[in-house]
């Protein structure tokens, strides 16, 4: 999987579970510690390099693990 298409996968997981928990995107960032559009760009897949620890932390935020977060065919 090409870097582009993973930032795309995990942004897509990323909202679907933040859907799931019925979380706006500034109560997730606030709860991992980042801003808004942060989180708003990860789940376009604009964000660049993302930190193994931001990964961790949305994980740990939204009942999921990492590799639910890795995984293909997670678009909303």
């Amino acid at each position: 999987m090409a870097d582009a298409d993973l930032l795309v996968t995990i942004g897509a997981n990323v909202r679907r579970l933040r859907k799931g928990r019925d979380l706006t995107q500034a109560q997730l960032a606030a709860r991992v510690g980042v801003c808004r559009s942060s989180v708003a760009n990860i789940e376009t897949g604009r964000q660049g390099d993302i930190k193994v620890t931001l990964l961790a932390g949305f994980a740990d935020v939204l009942h999921a693990d990492l590799p639910e977060l890795l995984a293909g065919g997670g678009r909303a």
